[in-house]
């Protein structure tokens, strides 16, 4: 029983560093021109990776990241 305790906090232990790395964050944001006004249906995409979306019909974009500073491309 005491072994199996020991084992339960171990994994457990080592599972935390995993867990931080991979959580994700949503990023928010507008699509503009120049003058300010919307772009709609703009597709805005993390750079390097297939994670993309597209902004609605005010310019407006949601999405969900893993990297700590990623870099989008409009």
């Amino acid at each position: 029983m005491q072994k199996s305790i020991y084992l339960v906090w171990i994994i457990f232990l080592f599972s935390i560093p995993f867990a931080t790395f991979s959580q994700t964050r949503n990023i928010t944001g507008k699509v503009a021109d120049e003058k300010g006004n919307p772009i709609p249906l703009a597709q805005v995409q993390e750079k390097g990776t297939n994670n993309a979306t597209t902004a609605n019909d005010n310019g407006n974009f949601s999405i969900s990241v893993k990297v700590k500073n990623p870099v989008l491309v409009v």
